[in-house]
């Protein structure tokens, strides 16, 4: 089974944004097309992501509760790497070099962003780097 890293873009756009590639993605994972790897750094931005106010408008009239329910589901049925490998400055926003370190402590084949940082890479240490609507192509 392929083993896939989403960024906390995809991660959040895939919640608030029923109609998108990134729920299409999500979906995909909850049919079990594929194997989400998670790090506890990436559980952590995307916690503070649903927070902001900006984003918290999509989902609170819903479910105001959503953010740590979200959460919650990702750490139980995704895969966790450690979070301790160091990858070295790889992209030129150092933020994103956690995507990165999970993406190779476990030995993933993908990367799905639409962080412009990131796909600039491609491709790093045989982790091809797409965006969502490529990789559900592919998929």
């Amino acid at each position: 089974m392929l083993k896939v890293v989403l960024d906390t873009n995809v991660l959040v756009s895939g919640l608030i944004s029923p109609g998108g590639a990134p729920a299409l993605l999500i979906g995909a994972w909850r049919e079990k097309k594929f194997e989400l790897v998670l790090s506890p750094a990436i559980l952590e931005e995307v916690a503070e992501v649903l927070l902001r106010d900006k984003i918290r408008r999509y989902y609170e009239h819903i479910d105001k509760d959503l953010p740590r329910k979200y959460v919650t589901g990702l750490r139980r049925f995704a895969t966790l790497v450690t979070g301790r490998v160091e990858t070295g400055g790889v992209c030129a926003d150092p933020k994103d070099d956690k995507f990165i370190a999970a993406a190779l402590e476990a030995n993933a084949d993908y990367l799905i962003s639409d962080d412009r940082h990131l796909l600039s890479l491609k491709e790093h240490r045989e982790v091809q780097i797409v965006r969502p609507a490529e990789f559900l192509a592919r998929l």
